[in-house]
């Protein structure tokens, strides 16, 4: 079945420019221009460019919705967010429903998700936090809410003054800007992974009534109990150890508690390793991981694209509470690839 165009539906495209002007430009530039560069489009030097050059672009049918679909797919949403990792078992991976997508469709179909199950992407600001899409593709089940943002973005360059009455008025001008909170839930039986991934800043109340909302959902169509939360703590001190090899892995500050105390390592710089600093990593060579508990650790790891390229992010582990802060815009491949790394590290 061929998707509709922007070209064949007006609403469509309005709706498809509304989505460059608000989500699309919230997206960092190099990804911007990554999706443009794949259209043969037009790509400019400021965000003002891209966003001429993709609307135009949509109007000539050059850049049509399922270009769209699939690059948001990719980068919307992606870092920048919280991820709660989990430990698929042994019977969820050998599950023979996983080689039949048919099965998992009677599965999501039968939870009552019919309007959710291989929705178009979309293209909407819901005003709460809402399940937009179910998809079951190359072997992966994928949640996805989405919840709009909107808020007013001063623009002096708008700004006049008027004579009314004999009386001078100056009005000041800002723009409606929309955005919007993705949150995810993805199943990997072939990495014997889960994760949820939220964009809501843990200390907001929303945070914790989405986890839940997220695990119900889910709930639904597999028993969310048969997933186990990942172990962070451990990868803490995993990480924290592979740093002091001074190679790709850099520890920006490490919290290792043990029966009522703790220590803990750390840079005054945001750009250091505290094991780039002689004094400091000879101290912590002294300490023995095993007697400790990894609490809270901040590092820089390396992320592999699709094109195998690498570059350094950073990252976040929180132990007591199993959670991971990816605190790095990225794309899907690059995040998993992150936590693929911290699987590894357990």
């Amino acid at each position: 079945m061929e998707l509709p165009t922007a070209e064949s539906l007006p609403s469509e495209r309005d709706a498809l420019i509304r989505l460059v002007r608000g989500v699309v430009l919230a997206q960092g530039n190099a990804f911007i221009k990554e999706l443009l560069r794949s259209r043969g489009v037009k790509i400019g030097t400021t965000k003002a460019d891209f966003q001429e050059n993709m609307v135009q672009a949509i109007e000539r049918g050059e850049l049509q919705r399922q270009h769209v679909d699939y690059w948001l797919n990719e980068v919307e949403g992606w870092g920048n967010q919280h991820v709660y990792l989990l430990k698929l078992s042994k019977s969820i991976c050998n599950d023979p429903a996983w080689r039949d997508p048919r099965r998992i469709e009677k599965k999501v179909l039968g939870a009552g998700f019919t309007k959710q199950w291989n929705a178009h992407a979309s293209l909407e600001y819901p005003p709460v936090h809402t399940l937009t899409g179910i998809y079951f593709e190359d072997g992966v089940l994928r949640f996805v809410w989405h919840k709009g943002l909107e808020f007013w973005l001063r623009d002096k360059t708008k700004d006049y003054r008027e004579e009314i009455d004999a009386d001078t008025y100056e009005f000041r001008a800002s723009r409606l800007r929309g955005e919007r909170a993705v949150t995810r839930f993805e199943i990997r039986p072939f990495d014997g992974l889960a994760a949820i991934f939220v964009q809501i800043a843990v200390d907001d109340e929303e945070h914790k009534t989405v986890v839940q909302d997220v695990k119900s959902t889910v709930d639904r169509v597999w028993p969310f109990d048969e997933l186990e939360p990942f172990a962070v703590a451990s990868v803490i001190k995993r990480l924290d150890t592979r740093s002091l090899a001074q190679g790709e892995i850099s520890a920006h500050s490490t919290r290792l508690n043990s029966a009522g105390a703790y220590v803990e390592f750390g840079a005054t710089s945001a750009q250091s390793g505290y094991q780039d600093f002689t004094p400091v990593r000879e101290v912590r060579r002294a300490v023995r991981p095993a007697s400790f508990t990894g609490t809270t650790g901040t590092f820089r790891v390396p992320t592999i694209d699709t094109d195998g390229k690498t570059r350094q992010v950073r990252i976040q582990l929180y132990g007591e509470q199993r959670r991971i802060k990816l605190a790095s815009q990225m794309t899907a491949t690059e995040v998993w690839s992150v936590l693929h790394l911290i699987r590894e590290n357990v």
